[in-house]
Protein backbone atom coordinates (compact mmCIF):
# COMPACT_ATOMS: atom_id res chain seq x y z
CA UNK A 1 0.00 0.00 0.00
CA UNK A 2 2.86 2.38 0.78
CA UNK A 3 4.29 1.99 -2.74
CA UNK A 4 0.86 2.58 -4.28
CA UNK A 5 0.41 5.76 -2.22
CA UNK A 6 3.86 6.98 -3.19
CA UNK A 7 3.43 6.35 -6.91
CA UNK A 8 -0.14 7.63 -7.04
CA UNK A 9 0.97 10.83 -5.30
CA UNK A 10 3.47 11.25 -8.14
CA UNK A 11 1.09 10.04 -10.84
CA UNK A 12 1.48 13.24 -12.87
CA UNK A 13 5.13 12.24 -13.45
CA UNK A 14 4.33 8.76 -14.71
CA UNK A 15 4.42 7.97 -18.41
CA UNK A 16 2.41 4.80 -17.90
CA UNK A 17 -0.76 3.88 -19.68
CA UNK A 18 -3.08 1.59 -17.83
CA UNK A 19 -3.51 0.94 -14.15
CA UNK A 20 -0.85 2.22 -11.78
CA UNK A 21 -1.29 -1.04 -9.84
CA UNK A 22 0.67 -2.89 -12.54
CA UNK A 23 3.67 -0.62 -11.98
CA UNK A 24 3.34 -0.97 -8.20
CA UNK A 25 3.27 -4.76 -8.48
CA UNK A 26 6.39 -4.79 -10.63
CA UNK A 27 8.23 -2.44 -8.22
CA UNK A 28 7.26 -4.56 -5.19
CA UNK A 29 8.28 -7.76 -6.99
CA UNK A 30 11.68 -6.32 -7.89
CA UNK A 31 12.25 -5.19 -4.30
CA UNK A 32 11.26 -8.56 -2.84
CA UNK A 33 13.41 -10.43 -5.35
CA UNK A 34 16.49 -8.53 -4.18
CA UNK A 35 15.97 -8.69 -0.40
CA UNK A 36 18.80 -10.29 1.53
CA UNK A 37 19.52 -10.83 5.20
CA UNK A 38 20.39 -7.50 6.86
CA UNK A 39 19.90 -5.75 3.52
CA UNK A 40 19.31 -2.37 5.19
CA UNK A 41 22.83 -2.51 6.67
CA UNK A 42 24.67 -3.68 3.56
CA UNK A 43 25.29 -1.09 0.90
CA UNK A 44 25.73 -3.65 -1.90
CA UNK A 45 22.31 -5.15 -1.13
CA UNK A 46 20.72 -1.69 -1.05
CA UNK A 47 22.41 -0.87 -4.35
CA UNK A 48 20.95 -4.01 -5.94
CA UNK A 49 17.47 -2.95 -4.84
CA UNK A 50 17.99 0.59 -6.13
CA UNK A 51 19.14 -0.78 -9.49
CA UNK A 52 16.18 -3.17 -9.75
CA UNK A 53 13.68 -0.41 -8.93
CA UNK A 54 15.42 1.99 -11.32
CA UNK A 55 15.04 -0.56 -14.12
CA UNK A 56 11.31 -0.81 -13.38
CA UNK A 57 10.83 2.97 -13.34
CA UNK A 58 13.13 3.85 -16.26
CA UNK A 59 11.10 5.12 -19.17
CA UNK A 60 8.00 5.41 -17.04
CA UNK A 61 8.91 8.71 -15.39
CA UNK A 62 11.02 11.62 -16.64
CA UNK A 63 14.76 11.07 -16.19
CA UNK A 64 15.05 14.30 -14.19
CA UNK A 65 12.64 12.97 -11.55
CA UNK A 66 13.95 9.39 -11.46
CA UNK A 67 16.48 9.86 -8.65
CA UNK A 68 14.00 11.68 -6.40
CA UNK A 69 11.30 9.05 -6.80
CA UNK A 70 13.85 6.25 -6.53
CA UNK A 71 15.04 7.64 -3.20
CA UNK A 72 11.47 7.73 -1.89
CA UNK A 73 10.76 4.17 -3.08
CA UNK A 74 13.90 2.85 -1.35
CA UNK A 75 12.93 4.68 1.86
CA UNK A 76 9.49 3.06 1.69
CA UNK A 77 11.12 -0.32 1.11
CA UNK A 78 13.30 0.17 4.17
CA UNK A 79 10.28 1.00 6.29
CA UNK A 80 8.18 -1.82 4.88
CA UNK A 81 10.78 -4.59 4.72
CA UNK A 82 13.22 -3.61 7.49
CA UNK A 83 12.39 -6.78 9.47
CA UNK A 84 12.71 -9.14 6.52
CA UNK A 85 12.97 -12.20 6.73
CA UNK A 86 11.43 -12.21 10.20
CA UNK A 87 8.14 -10.87 8.89
CA UNK A 88 7.61 -14.13 6.95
Amino acid sequence: MAFYDLLSANEKLLNVKGPIQDLVHSVVASVKKNLKLDWTKKEDARAAIRLAVKKELRGKIPFTELDNLLKEVVEQAEDTYKDWPLMG
